[in-house]
């Protein structure tokens, strides 16, 4: 996700497909604007590959909004992402509802205006 939206078509001529970075090194970054992810991921987004890139700086979605982003899309392929990223952390209804029952409704809701 390129934040803010408005620089993405400037990263992928700099990085896209056929760039000078594709040339170089045969990596290239894609702009895929079919996700939904959770209301303020931003303030939750962490750094990866920190100090690794002098001009570059990585973030990556929180597990949780990851994980409720890829359940939106619904695709079986997603769901199956999920279900292995969650098999060694079985979740109970207990663990779970004290940490997040007071900002589910505000925090966790998609960001496309429905409540």
């Amino acid at each position: 996700m390129v934040v803010p939206v408005s620089e993405a078509a400037h990263l992928e001529a700099l990085a896209g497909k056929g760039s000078a970075l594709h040339v170089a090194h045969g990596v290239y970054l894609q702009h895929v604007s079919i996700v939904t992810v959770p209301e303020n991921f931003e303030h939750r987004v962490r750094p990866i590959f920190a100090f690794s890139y002098r001009m570059l700086r990585l973030f990556g979605l929180d597990p949780y909004d990851l994980a409720l982003s890829k359940l939106e899309r619904s695709s079986a392929r997603d769901r199956e992402d999920v279900n292995s990223w969650l098999a060694p952390y079985p979740l109970t209804l207990p663990s779970w509802k004290p940490a997040t029952a007071p900002n589910y409704a505000r925090t966790w809701r998609p960001r496309s205006g429905t409540t």
